[in-house]
């Protein structure tokens, strides 16, 4: 009982006071047709296009250039590297949106940098395809309660690890 009520304590310990909060904030790009182009109809070759791009365009949004224009924009004092790590860029479910989400330990850094790597990354395909065929659906927003953080689960899987000690020892 005393190990299962010393991990127990560890437990609530270490979800509420050690374990750090991270947030998450997205933003939703779409694909569409180029905006250049005269005729402002979505053919199905525009669409086989944006599909076969799809995994082009998440490397792009992932590059090294793309992560030190945010950088240097939003003036942080953080790595490229270490902010590629905390950003995910993911199809939606086979469709043509595409999702960029932010982890950071500050809600309001990650919404801006979730907006300002969207605005850096739409600049960038212009520059580089000479397409504008990327329109920002959904912007990035504050996310109250972090992601990382499940106060219950972390106290049960502690309070199970102390019952199969318990029962080691016993």
């Amino acid at each position: 009982i005393l190990i299962i009520i010393l991990s127990i304590t560890l437990g609530y310990v270490y979800s509420y006071y050690y374990k750090q909060p991270e947030y998450k904030s997205s933003v939703t790009i779409l694909l569409v047709a180029d905006e250049n182009k005269a005729d402002k109809e979505l053919t199905q070759t525009d669409l086989n296009i944006n599909t076969s791009l799809i995994s082009t365009y998440s490397s792009i949004a992932k590059s090294t250039n793309v992560m030190q224009k945010t950088i240097d924009n939003l003036g942080l004092d953080i790595s490229t590297s270490k902010l590629q790590k905390n950003i995910e860029v993911n199809q939606i479910d086979k469709t043509q949106f595409l999702k960029i989400t932010v982890k950071d330990s500050n809600p309001e850094r990650a919404k801006n940098i979730a907006n300002e790597l969207s605005r850096v990354f739409t600049e960038q395909i212009k520059e580089i395809y000479n397409l504008a065929n990327i329109s920002i659906v959904d912007e990035a927003e504050i996310e109250n309660a972090p992601c990382n953080i499940n106060h219950v689960k972390d106290i049960i899987i502690f309070t199970f690890a102390g019952l199969i000690v318990s029962i080691i020892t016993i």
